[in-house]
């Protein structure tokens, strides 16, 4: 296992579906893959087909399409992880990274497409997609739920002190109080960040499930 290469910039835990393509062995691959965490220079990713150290490959994302290339640094195939560094490095993943002093996970803004493939025959060039713009709402104010819930981008901190966010569906379950389900492990009386229709709202973990559901944790939240 080749060491690891130093992060220049804080990691995220981010699950991003990715297919990776390249020669593996000799032999032309296109694989399934997801993120474990990510940088701006690379990211952690996870795959069942073994990866050799060095060997450059195509990562693309799907949602939205776009592609670039890196390199694998590292490689723990019994665990199926693998070290991949950008060629170029860049906002790729499509989130902004919090300075390395910064304790409060960012909150998307908006969504870059780096390096979005063209249509054969096609020269339109890759572009940004209008940013956002988000008001913070009042404290203490929760936002105005569907029965069935709404999907909401959360920010956090996890119980391993690695800013996470994602998307999901919050659903109200009470008076100012919400469930969720998510990726990471995090604890009780944790401070979150919620994008709900383009308004901030803060709020704070109450409870966190015992067991996972569908690979996550479910966490209940209170509007702060």
């Amino acid at each position: 296992m080749a060491p690891k290469t130093k992060r220049q910039t804080r990691r995220v835990l981010l699950a991003v579906p990715l297919v990776i393509s390249g020669k593996i062995g000799g032999s032309a691959v296109r694989v399934l893959a997801e993120t474990v965490d990510v940088s701006r220079e690379g990211a952690k990713v996870r795959l069942t087909t073994p990866l050799e150290v060095e060997s450059q490959i195509r990562v693309a994302a799907l949602n939205p399409y776009r592609y670039t290339r890196a390199r694998v640094v590292w490689a723990r195939p019994q665990s199926n992880e693998y070290g991949i560094q950008l060629l170029t490095p860049q906002n790729f993943w499509g989130i902004a990274f919090p300075p390395d002093d910064w304790g409060e996970p960012p909150l998307v803004l908006s969504r870059y497409r780096p390096h979005v493939e063209p249509a054969l025959g096609s020269s339109t060039a890759a572009s940004r997609a209008p940013t956002r713009t988000l008001a913070e709402a009042p404290a203490g104010t929760a936002p105005p739920l569907p029965v069935a819930g709404a999907t909401v981008t959360l920010s956090g901190m996890s119980a391993i002190r690695m800013p996470f966010q994602e998307s999901g569906l919050l659903v109200p379950t009470g008076p100012g109080v919400a469930s969720m389900l998510v990726r990471p492990s995090v604890d009780s009386g944790t401070p979150l960040r919620l994008i709900v229709a383009d308004q901030v709202f803060r709020a704070r973990i109450t409870s966190v499930s015992k067991r996972r559901e569908q690979g996550k944790w479910r966490v209940w939240l209170r509007f702060v």
